[in-house]
């Protein structure tokens, strides 16, 4: 049994007594919140007794439980169950059942948190969404926009606290690679079956994109590919951590299904970042810089030969903007990003100190479209840079914000790869090399699905956290 955190100083003083007891209140009210939520959308009586009763369930397993609660959301978050299977807003009564049960663990002396310095640039980034939505054209937009970070903000805080060995860290390392990684074989089943009719209950979808079919998972192609990247580093180092073959297998199993689903998605943001992380992986276990030259020219020579013709088009498109002599993007969708960054950051030579609002970009992008003059499609846009969209949304209060949480969790993950004892130090190195991925995407994507964002940086956080911690 899991003692780690179990309180054994001596009883609470009045004042500790008051606070925990306000403290259970306050998450007895979140659970009653989370499940009213959920009973919201029940449609007959019988529905309405059975959530009620899964509920407090939920409630009662948090609570008992909340480190392996906290592993099991994570695989349902990152596999996209509660959106696909009931709606978007079970997710966030989920994680408020989980917050819930923790925080009652806390109330009931049964553990006992610090809560780390790093939510300090937490907090600030929160400030700093809730001041640029008083200005923001789309008040609602901007609350939920808000409303979500403080949702997820409450998933890296308990990340931060109860990822407290590296024994809980490998789990929920393992929960995250074997969500994405069951999305990662949907894709790669339904592409060899074409069988595009069916959505596997919503897991699977495609996009239609000339003559191919994208993978899209429940999400979109390129956000698809990003998180498949991602998630190809993390279980690759999974499988180096582990002493027996079954799950050394397993955690290459994931990382090459990932891969492959990559290729479906025709993601070239996934793809360039994948060969970057490679190379950076190759240089940090040793291999000589000439043997990674030599391994990447016989790539790229493999992948003109097995990857589709769609794919090698997309990339192909490319090398001619490098080479172009016009000023004129051949390519429409790179065309229409370009005038997208263009609009960010004239959104925020508008707007530089708390930018446009959360979630705000899209509609006043047609106004600033108009202006650049290169992008016709009359429909909102996302910014497709997370950096940029940061500066036009937010400002330069919001942007340093955000940018403090990045260095953050970059540096905490590589603080655990040297400081974590013997395997464990890889799970540090593969957070901070996993992070890349993620981020070298973010180049060209914003932040469409903040939920896979906020775990992965979150992940690497705590990372950061444990290290500071002294070895038991």
């Amino acid at each position: 049994m899991n003692t780690a955190g179990l309180s054994r100083e001596a009883p609470p003083s009045r004042a500790q007594a008051g606070i925990a007891l306000w403290a259970g209140r306050i998450a007895i009210g979140a659970a009653a919140f989370a499940v009213g939520s959920a009973l919201g959308h029940a449609g007959s009586p019988s529905q309405l007794v059975l959530m009620a009763a899964l509920g407090l369930c939920a409630v009662a397993g948090a609570m008992a439980q909340v480190r392996w609660a906290l592993v099991t959301t994570l695989f349902l978050l990152l596999a996209y169950v509660p959106d696909t299977l009931a709606s978007r807003s079970s997710a966030h009564a989920l994680i408020a059942i989980l917050l819930a049960g923790a925080l009652l663990r806390w109330a009931t002396g049964r553990e006992r948190f610090t809560l780390p310095r790093e939510l300090i640039v937490f907090a600030a980034l929160v400030v700093a969404y809730v001041a640029a939505s008083l200005g923001a054209s789309d008040r609602p937009a901007a609350a939920a926009e808000t409303l979500d970070l403080v949702s997820y903000g409450a998933v890296v805080a308990l990340l931060m606290v109860l990822l407290d060995t590296p024994a809980w860290l490998r789990r929920a390392l393992w929960a995250v690679v074997a969500g994405v990684g069951l999305l990662a074989s949907l894709a790669i089943l339904q592409q060899l079956t074409k069988n595009y009719g069916s959505t596997y209950a919503g897991f699977a979808s495609v996009l239609p994109d000339g003559d191919a079919m994208r993978s899209a998972g429940p999400l979109n192609p390129n956000p698809f590919g990003q998180v498949l990247a991602t998630a190809a580093v993390l279980a690759f180092y999974l499988a180096r951590t582990q002493p027996r073959l079954p799950a050394r297998a397993l955690g290459a199993a994931i990382s090459v299904a990932c891969v492959v689903a990559v290729v479906y998605t025709q993601s070239r943001a996934a793809l360039i970042a994948l060969l970057v992380v490679a190379i950076a992986i190759a240089l940090l276990r040793g291999v000589r810089l000439r043997v990674v030259a030599v391994a990447v020219c016989a790539t790229i020579a493999l992948a003109t030969l097995v990857l589709p013709q769609s794919l090698q088009h997309r990339v192909d498109s490319l090398s001619e903007i490098a080479s172009a002599d016009s000023p004129t993007v051949p390519d429409g969708s790179l065309r229409g990003r370009t005038s997208e960054n263009l609009a960010a950051v004239d959104m925020w030579a508008d707007h530089p100190l708390l930018g446009v609002g959360p979630d705000n970009f899209e509609l006043h992008y047609q106004t600033y479209s108009a202006t650049i003059g290169i992008d016709q499609r009359a429909e909102q846009r996302g910014a497709h840079n997370l950096y940029l969209e940061s500066l036009a949304e937010t400002g330069v209060l919001g942007t340093m914000a955000f940018f403090g949480v990045l260095w953050l969790a970059l540096t905490g993950a590589w603080r655990a790869r040297s400081r974590l004892p013997g395997r464990d130090a890889l799970l540090g190195e593969g957070l901070a090399v996993a992070l890349g991925a993620f981020l070298i995407c973010a180049i060209t994507l914003h932040s469409a699905y903040a939920r896979y964002e906020w775990i992965f940086l979150g992940l690497g956080l705590a990372a950061g956290c444990l290290a500071r911690r002294p070895a038991r």
